[in-house]
């Protein structure tokens, strides 16, 4: 499995820092990492996409957009991201519980005070998330299923699509997949052969006729079910963003 962790610290020698201890704590650990820096809240905000991210370290003093400020914009569309907030004063703590962060690191911390807020942040992410094990040609991988954006029928194997915008080739039939994955409430068909996951689904007034994903991928919605399957996104990503932001 591979965490997908971003840093945004306005200060390189804070990131450097927090990259350093990561790649301590990890060096033992079955997982990979994947570590992402920002030097400001603006520049994350530039490019990320709801799940993106496993964990997150937030800064709490930046310019222009804050780490309280930026943490409640990620909470609004992403329930499952593990927040750690860092800061040289205790002053913001209070303002940061209703996000519920994983930890509270004050500047300059130790490598175990380190230690502790990530095993938080990891026992959260693995009792929570869902796994999907994909059969390659000569070797077996298992995911978070929330890393699938879409699956797509390929002949005798099965296109696989990532957040990450990786593409596994699946050995199993298409059919084989779709009915694992529709047990998912996320997962949907929407043409034949394409199953896509409506939580990487951006609104658009074409959605009558297709739907688009983040990063642009559209696929055409089934003729003979279009209203039901269109009736059926509108509904989800409605639920999923009342009373919130789409970022």
């Amino acid at each position: 499995m591979e965490l997908n962790i971003a840093i945004v610290d306005d200060l390189r020698d804070d990131r450097n820092c927090v990259r350093n201890m990561l790649e301590q704590y990890f060096s033992t650990d079955k997982c990979t990492i994947s570590i992402t820096e920002y030097d400001s809240a603006v520049h994350f905000l530039q490019t990320y996409r709801k799940g993106a991210f496993h964990i997150i370290f937030l800064d709490i003093y930046m310019d222009e957009i804050g780490g309280i400020e930026l943490s409640k914009r990620i909470r609004t569309g992403d329930a499952n991201i593990e927040i750690i907030f860092m800061s040289s004063t205790i002053d913001q703590m209070i303002h940061a519980f209703p996000v519920k962060p994983a930890g509270y690191l004050y500047k300059p911390y130790t490598y175990k005070q380190f230690n502790e807020a990530v095993e938080n942040a990891m026992q959260s992410f693995q009792n929570d998330v869902k796994s999907y094990t994909i059969k390659l040609s000569r070797a077996e991988i298992t995911i978070p299923i929330s890393e699938i954006m879409s699956v797509v029928a390929n002949k005798h194997t099965t296109n696989i699509n990532l957040i990450s915008e990786t593409v596994h080739k699946c050995i199993k039939p298409y059919s084989e997949v779709r009915s694992e994955l529709l047990k998912e409430t996320c997962f949907i068909e929407c043409n034949r052969g394409i199953l896509i996951n409506m939580d990487y689904v951006l609104l658009t007034k074409e959605m009558e006729n297709t739907v688009t994903m983040q990063g642009g991928t559209a696929y055409p919605i089934r003729v003979r079910d279009r209203k039901n399957i269109s009736a059926k996104l509108t509904v989800y990503l409605a639920t999923k963003l009342r009373g919130g932001l789409n970022i």
